[in-house]
């Protein structure tokens, strides 16, 4: 019974996990009724991102990443980049949104 908790217990969080529809989620559905292509081709890139995360998880490289300097860059790199996209935003807001028709 001991050697049998952890692996009941990771189940569970596994389920718990797997269960929660997100956005990639809801995008795969949304692009699946277009183009089942599409929409595989979104969960394989969904599916290799999570494989990187847990790629540097298992290999510790989270630890560096906690250093003051990494966190300065990568804070101004996503400011740049939130600023980036409100500019991008400012521009597009006259742009009339096409509506696709779906049979």
């Amino acid at each position: 019974m001991f050697l049998l908790a952890p692996f009941i217990e990771g189940f569970i969080l596994g389920l718990g996990a797997s269960i929660p529809l997100g956005p990639i989620n809801i995008l795969i559905m949304n692009e699946a009724l277009r183009s089942y292509k599409k929409a595989v081709a979104i969960g394989f890139g969904a599916m290799s991102a999570d494989i990187t995360y847990l790629i540097l998880i298992f290999y510790g490289i989270t630890n560096y990443l906690q250093e003051a300097i990494f966190l300065n860059i990568l804070s101004l790199v996503g400011g740049c980049f939130l600023f980036f996209l409100s500019i991008l935003i400012f521009k597009g807001r006259n742009k009339q949104i096409r509506q696709d028709k779906v049979l």
